[in-house]
């Protein structure tokens, strides 16, 4: 089939339609072949109906031809150029070496962290509106009933807390503060 020209738009929809026509169509399988260039091999339980002649019942394809000696002894695979590659050799990990106690001697230990200060009472309600509203939004889902001046006071306490916590912003960085991380 002629590859039609980038402008021909139709030939081009022939054309794909024609090939997904044909998807699921597949080819025969090849028949094995061995490595030493003798006849092939059937791998057990492949073709067990083979008949005399090489044909199977069905007519439609040939049967391989049976191994000469089943009992011969299978020749070891040659793995010299494996072993030649180390792309394709595994090699463990070498052992870390034992921690002496020098080496924890030597090793930062960074201090303790200060304590956390304690939030202005401001900050305080507005996070514990926030919570608060949180957890009556977790019983609605769950599917408890809460009273309606319940869903209110949530509402007034989602509201109220972020707004508190907004208006608590900084409105100007520090003159010292930087760009952003430094390395």
């Amino acid at each position: 089939m002629a590859r039609p020209g980038e402008d021909d738009r139709e030939a081009i929809d022939r054309a794909f339609a024609e090939m997904m026509a044909g998807y699921h169509l597949t080819a025969d399988r090849p028949d094995p072949v061995s490595r030493t260039g003798e006849s092939p091999v059937t791998v057990a339980g492949e073709d067990s109906l083979s008949v005399a002649g090489g044909e199977s019942p069905s007519g439609s394809h040939p049967a391989p031809a049976q191994p000469k000696d089943p009992a011969a002894p299978v020749k070891p695979v040659d793995t010299s150029w494996v072993d030649a590659h180390p792309l394709f050799s595994y090699q463990p990990p070498p052992a870390a070496p034992a921690d002496s106690a020098e080496d924890h001697e030597d090793r930062f230990t960074p201090p303790p962290p200060p304590p956390l200060p304690k939030p202005a009472w401001p900050v305080l309600i507005a996070w514990l509106g926030l919570g608060y509203s949180i957890l009556i939004m977790l019983a609605a889902v769950v599917g408890v009933m809460v009273p309606p001046w319940a869903g209110w006071m949530a509402l007034i306490g989602f509201v109220g807390g972020m707004g508190l916590l907004f208006a608590r912003l900084p409105r100007t960085r520090p003159p010292d503060a930087g760009d952003g991380a430094v390395l």
